[in-house]
């Protein structure tokens, strides 16, 4: 089974910082109460891509983890009943970035890159600071700015992005952020993505060259290596922008 190497960038005091690498080392990567960070869902629909992309009024129905609402006291709140639990994880120059920069607060200013190896089924594309944003713009009628917009997207996410923006022209009844969560999951584009070599300004200011959730829990066996970032790392500006694929 194929698998990619991955890096996750994150910030710890600086009293934690041995008890956090020892933890990651020994126990791998996972979520409790007691983690900072929180967890993120997907529905893994890898196996029905081909599938869904047939279906002319896809929707997110078909393509978002499924949900229910639980009333409390205090009004309620939704809990997913299925898809995949993950943590962020980027290229090692965005990884450097959430860890240097991104992620610092007064408290926490400790860098750590977390390297791992993790495989093909467990990852998907995050898409939240770039590509969804994107999709959600793409306007069908347009078909200059559609084009100049596949081509830029190609040069981050590889030809078969192409296939998905033609979904949104063929099938207008389609959902755009549905067709979105293909792409994500779809394997061939996420290899082609962990490639890329742009730089990519995204939301909220995020630098990064390819951004994936990878499912947790991880086991240790799947860390290469926890280390801290003792040396300053310059932070390059971005080659490819949202304003630059949005623009007119």
């Amino acid at each position: 089974m194929k698998s990619l190497k991955l890096y996750r960038g994150i910030t710890v005091s600086e009293m934690e910082v041995d008890l956090v690498i020892q933890d990651i080392k020994t126990n791998g990567l996972y979520q409790n109460d007691k983690k900072q960070w929180g967890g993120f869902i997907w529905k893994n629909i890898k196996t029905e891509i081909d599938t869904l992309c047939n279906k002319e009024n896809l929707t997110r129905d078909d393509t978002s983890p499924a949900s229910i609402w639980i009333e409390t006291k205090n009004g309620g709140h939704r809990e997913y009943t299925e898809g995949e639990l993950s943590i962020c994880f980027a290229d090692k120059m965005g990884a450097e970035y959430y860890a240097t920069k991104h992620n610092v607060s007064k408290d926490k200013k400790m860098p750590l890159l977390i390297t791992i190896d993790l495989d093909m089924e467990n990852i998907a594309i995050d898409g939240r600071d770039f590509l969804y944003t994107v999709f959600g713009f793409i306007d069908p009628k347009d078909i200059e700015k559609t084009k100049r917009q596949t081509e830029k997207l190609k040069t981050i996410f590889g030809a078969k992005v192409e296939k998905y923006i033609e979904k949104i022209i063929e099938h207008p009844k389609s959902d755009k952020f549905a067709i979105c969560d293909l792409v994500i999951c779809d394997d061939e584009i996420i290899i082609e993505h962990s490639r890329n070599t742009e730089i990519i300004g995204g939301r909220y200011g995020t630098i990064f060259k390819s951004a994936f959730f990878g499912k947790i829990p991880i086991s240790p066996e799947k860390i290469h290596n926890v280390e801290i970032l003792k040396e300053y790392i310059p932070i390059k500006n971005p080659t490819i922008t949202l304003n630059d694929i949005l623009e007119r």
